[in-house]
């Protein structure tokens, strides 16, 4: 009882009815229960995606310490840096089905693929008659693949249609982090890319070379600006997904 207690940092609770919990609270206790049961098989639901860090850390801790005796667990979430922390063998449903069973490296790029294969692009039309219809990234490597390595380059696809001619076009591509924080950024000009005078349907193309990205998924935003004028006409969001190698 008091290893319990000790565990879930719930002693100033601990006599409270457990219907009072928050969820939080609830999945805390439920955890520090499980793990001091001595199980043989430990089957953890999303339990890492409540508490604080420190928290977090000393569940991670007590699961490595049952791998360690040479336990079963079985650790069901959506966080997959988590998966590629403490998983030797990962598998990914989808709707119930099961669609990769193996190494979680790939078992994450499959996850990746299935979640965003879905989402559309999103456009913004900031001024009448200037549209960006299309973004497309394209991964020269292998052209059916979803996903860049770290250190890869990646093409972006963009299509632009004006109502009227627009005589200084640039493009711009940001790279963001998951926070919304740009990480990286370029432009035609900076390229040395001059584009022509647009006026109707008209496709750019932007390579980003040498990604020295971490594992995960990285939103990219692209921007058609006016030069002269100084001022954004158009935008479009998409991801870019990248996945280390095992």
């Amino acid at each position: 009882m008091d290893a319990i207690v000790d565990f879930a940092e719930l002693g100033q609770f601990i006599d409270e009815p457990v219907k009072h919990y928050s969820s939080g609270m609830y999945v805390r206790l439920g955890f520090a229960v499980a793990v001091n049961l001595d199980p043989d098989v430990l089957l953890v639901d999303e339990v890492l995606a409540v508490g604080d860090e420190v928290f977090q850390l000393k569940c991670l801790s007590r699961i490595k310490s049952f791998q360690d005796e040479g336990r079963t667990i079985v650790f069901v979430t959506h966080q997959v840096d988590t998966v590629h922390e403490i998983c030797s063998r990962a598998v990914v449903l989808n709707h119930g089905s099961m669609v990769y069973d193996g190494s979680p490296t790939e078992a994450i790029r499959t996850f990746r693929e299935h979640l965003h294969a879905a989402e559309a692009p999103k456009y913004a039309h900031l001024h009448d008659g200037m549209k960006i219809t299309g973004i497309r990234i394209e991964h020269p490597h292998e052209s059916d693949r979803a996903f860049v390595m770290p250190g890869e380059s990646a093409t972006v696809h963009v299509s632009i249609e004006t109502a009227s001619p627009l005589e200084h076009p640039m493009l711009l591509v940001e790279v963001g982090d998951r926070n919304g924080r740009m990480i990286h950024s370029v432009d035609t000009d900076k390229l040395g890319v001059h584009l022509p005078v647009l006026n109707g349907v008209h496709e750019a193309r932007i390579t980003l070379d040498g990604l020295w990205l971490l594992d995960g998924d990285y939103p990219i935003t692209v921007r058609l600006i006016d030069r002269e004028a100084g001022r954004v006409l158009a935008s479009a969001e998409t991801a870019l997904h990248v996945a280390q190698s095992d």
